[in-house]
């Protein structure tokens, strides 16, 4: 797994089914590698990923993601984790949210 310099280019934060609630949500970077970052979670875990990806990059809005430099880990296939552009802040939703 490397370690590189990324751009969050976009978000995107929805409700895919109001019935059981499914949050959707994605990350665009740009830089080294344009990857999306995200997926869909059920109730409590979309909370916990939202919180999740806020403190890793260092902000308190998902509106505020747009434009800001964090690091991520990755293999060729995905991005295993997002962190803080400076500090040893990472969030790796595989084993956070265990």
């Amino acid at each position: 797994m490397r370690e590189e310099e990324a751009l969050i280019q976009s978000t995107t934060l929805g409700v895919e089914d109001d019935e059981h609630v499914i949050c959707s949500l994605s990350l665009t970077m740009k830089d080294y590698a344009r990857d999306n970052f995200g997926g869909s979670v059920q109730n409590d875990y979309g909370i916990a990923f939202i919180r999740g990806v806020l403190n890793a990059v260092g902000v308190e809005l998902w509106e505020d993601l747009k434009g800001r430099r964090c690091r991520v880990r990755r293999d060729c296939l995905k991005i295993h984790a997002i962190g803080h552009f400076s500090e040893d802040r990472w969030f790796n939703p595989e084993t956070d949210m265990r």
